[in-house]
C-alpha cells in the first residue's frame, strides 16, 4: 500500500529515479546450471534447502520442548499434506487440469492448510500427542520455510510478480521463467521479507511463557495480514461479487481463524471448584 501511495504523491520523482535506479534482473532465470545434462532448478534447490533447513532446527525443537513425535514423520505428513493442499487449492482456483500435472501448480495457502491438517492427524491419532505444541512448534518454521521459497519464486522468475509499477525498486524479469520486460513490483521479495520477518518474531518467542496455541493463531494473523497487502500488488481479478481476489479471501479467513484462537485463549479458566460446582 505505501508503494501505490508514493507512486501517487511522488509522481514526477518517481518518472525520473527509475532511469537511474529500477533493476533489469537478468540474473534471475529457472535453470541455475546444468549437470551432465540435467538442469538443476533454483526453485527446486530453494525448496530443498527449505525442508532441509526446517527439519534440522525442528529435530531440535522437538527435543527441547520434549514432544513425543518423529521428526522424521512429521516432515513426511507436512510433505505430503502441503503438496496436495497446494495442488488442490491452485487446481480450483486456476486450472482444474492441474490437479495431476506435475510441472506446475501449487498454493502455498493450500499447501499451508494441507500440511496442518496432516500434522494434525498424525500428531493427534498416532503421537496421542498435543497438537497445539505441536503447530506452535512448526509456526516460526513454516514462515521461515515460506521466506527462503520466495526467495526460488523470486529467482526463477516464476511470473507471481505485481503490477507494472515506475517505483525506483521495480524490476524486469528478462530471462525468467515467465519473463516479462515491463518493470514490475517484485512481490515475491515482498513476501519473502514479511515472512522472514514474521518467522524471525515467532522463533525469538518460542521460549517465551504463554499459551499453548499463541504462536499458531500469531502466525496465521501475521499471514493473513501481510498475505493481504501484498495482493494488492498483484494483477488478480476480484472474485465475482466482491473487490478481493481469492488469494486476500483466503488471507481473511486465515486472519478470522488466528482470532478467534487469540479470543478463545483470553477467555477466563474455570477453576476446579467451578467446574465442579458445574458437574453438580
Amino acid at each position: 500500500m505505501a508503494a501505490m501511495v508514493a507512486e501517487y504523491r511522488f509522481p514526477q520523482l518517481l518518472k525520473f529515479l527509475p532511469s537511474l535506479m529500477s533493476v533489469t534482473a537478468e540474473f534471475v532465470r529457472p535453470v541455475l546450471f546444468t549437470v551432465f545434462g540435467l538442469n538443476i532448478y533454483v526453485y527446486g534447490l530453494c525448496m530443498a534447502t527449505a525442508f532441509m533447513v526446517t527439519f534440522s532446527l525442528g529435530q531440535k525443537e522437538i527435543a527441547r520442548k520434549q514432544l513425543k513425535i518423529d521428526p522424521s514423520m512429521l516432515l513426511i505428513c507436512a510433505m505430503v499434506g502441503g503438496v496436495i493442499g497446494a495442488r488442490i487449492h491452485y487446481a480450483l482456483t486456476w486450472d482444474h487440469s492441474a490437479l495431476f500435472a506435475l510441472n506446475t501448480g501449487l498454493s502455498f495457502q493450500g499447501g499451508l492448510i494441507g500440511g496442518i491438517i496432516a500434522t494434525t492427524v498424525y500428531t493427534r491419532y498416532w503421537c496421542h500427542e498435543s497438537v497445539g505444541k505441536m503447530l506452535d512448534m512448526l509456526a516460526p518454521l513454516l514462515m521461515l520455510g515460506h521466506a527462503i521459497g520466495k526467495l526460488g519464486c523470486f529467482l526463477s522468475g516464476d511470473g507471481c510478480y505485481g503490477y507494472p509499477t515506475e517505483v525506483p525498486w521495480a524490476m524486469s524479469f528478462p530471462n525468467g521463467l515467465v519473463p516479462t520486460l515491463t518493470p514490475v513490483h517484485p512481490t515475491p521479495l515482498y513476501e519473502m521479507v514479511t515472512s522472514g520477518s514474521v518467522a524471525a518474531v515467532l522463533w525469538w518467542r518460542r521460549k517465551k511463557d504463554a499459551p499453548t496455541w499463541t504462536q499458531t493463531s500469531d502466525m496465521l494473523m501475521l499471514l493473513g495480514l501481510t498475505r493481504f497487502f501484498i495482493e494488492d500488488f498483484r494483477t488478480y481479478e476480484p472474485v465475482e461479487g466482491f473487490s478481493i481476489n481469492q488469494y486476500q479471501i483466503v488471507a481473511v479467513g486465515l486472519v478470522l481463524a488466528g482470532a478467534v484462537i487469540h479470543w478463545t485463549l483470553a477467555q477466563p479458566k474455570a477453576t476446579p471448584a467451578e467446574a465442579s460446582k458445574k458437574d453438580d
